[in-house]
This record gives C-alpha cells, structure tokens and sequence, in this order.
C-alpha cells in the first residue's frame, strides 16, 4: 500500500522487495548473457561468411623466381591442373604435394591457396568423371588465390 515500508520494524526487507530485487538480479544477469552470445554470433558470421563465400580472396603476391610465394604459385597451378586431368588421383600426390605445401605455408595467402587446391582435389575424388559444373566453382576458387601475373 503506499506510504508504505518495504522494511520489517527489525530492518528485514519484506518478501516483495527480496522478489523484485532477484527479478532485477536476473534480469541483469540474462542481458549479460544476450550481449555476449550476440557479440559471438556477429564475430563468428563475420569471419565464416566471407570465407565460405569467397568474398575476401587474397591472391598471392607477385614474387621472383625461387621464393617459397612463386613455387606456390607454380604448384597450385600445376597440382591443380593434374587434377582437373587425372580426376584427383595422383600417383605421386604425397611427394609432389609435401614440397608444395611447404612452400605455401610461408604466408597465410598460400595457406588459402593450399587449402582451396585441397578443396577442390577432395571434391574432385567424391565425384565421378563428367561432374566438372559442379566443380567448376572450386576451381575458380583456386584460379583467384593465384595472382593473374603467375597464371
């Protein structure tokens, strides 16, 4: 009623201000929660969306002959062209693919590179032969992490 306490004469609160006090309590506590589960869910959509769709390609850069860029560059290409003509299947993939991959994992651009060309080979061994519009998006992907000058 108004005009009055929420006190007991012993100092006590009385149980609808102990009620509202906890309300508040939770209140407080569920927007904390909200606030960082939408601060995850916006950082997260902004590093997986422009990565599965392609929108923040890094080619590799322009490098001279013999740097670790350039032999990455040459053997995207080159691996990736074995693919499009054996269907994935290489018989010396692992030899080939060890000195390339070194190469490539002097810089996060070749690590892209390194992992679109994986991307592909992968889908190019799930599919059978004659699937290439499937695959077509892919090998695009490979084609945009290598600089037009080292095509």
């Amino acid at each position: 009623m108004p005009g009055e306490s929420s006190e007991h004469a012993d100092g006590t609160a009385a149980p609808d201000a102990v009620s509202r006090a906890r309300l508040q309590g939770k209140r407080a506590a569920l927007s904390v929660v909200v606030a960082v589960s939408v601060a995850f869910i916006g950082a997260s959509a902004a590093q997986i969306i422009p990565a599965v769709f392609g929108w923040q390609i890094r080619p590799l850069p322009a490098a001279p002959a013999g740097t670790s860029t350039q032999t990455c560059a040459d053997g995207i290409r080159v691996l990736a062209d074995a693919i499009d003509r054996t269907g994935g299947a290489l018989a010396d993939w692992d030899g080939a693919a060890a000195h390339i991959a070194r190469a490539c994992a002097a810089s996060s651009e070749g690590l892209d590179a390194w992992a679109a060309l994986m991307r592909l080979r992968s889908a190019r061994l799930q599919l059978a032969q004659g699937h290439d519009a499937e695959l077509a998006s892919l090998r695009r992907n490979v084609d945009a992490h290598v600089a037009a000058e080292l095509r």
